[in-house]
């Protein structure tokens, strides 16, 4: 089984340990990454720079907090790919690498709330 993308101490060390904020830190999470995805998406698909950017901006900090080094990769891939007009075929292996990574990590997310 791989990895999960989560790690819920890391989470916690963030919160110094308060559990009562976890739930509220994940939810938020969520809605952050569901936007981020649904924002990164259209805009590399427009091939939008500037839009593509302020999108990264959003969720750069909380990515590296919480050690999301696919999600960031894949990011600074994006602006590559727009950067040096690289083509169709690489520019929707991006995105679906991203879509998948995304998909993956709101599902972790939703399963720590539910986890006692």
């Amino acid at each position: 089984m791989n990895k999960p993308i989560v790690d819920r101490e890391v989470i916690k060390n963030l919160l110094y340990g308060d559990d009562d904020y976890l739930d509220e830190f994940v939810q938020v999470s969520i809605i952050s990454f569901t936007e981020f995805k649904e924002n990164f998406d259209k805009h590399l698909s427009n091939r939008d720079l500037a839009s593509l950017r302020t999108t990264g901006h959003k969720v750069k900090p909380v990515a590296q907090m919480m050690n999301l080094h696919g999600l960031l990769e894949l990011y600074e891939k994006s602006k590559l790919v727009i950067q040096d007009n690289l083509s169709d075929e690489e520019l929707n292996t991006v995105l679906e690498k991203m879509d998948a990574y995304c998909e993956i990590l709101l599902k972790e997310l939703e399963n720590l709330i539910e986890a006692p």
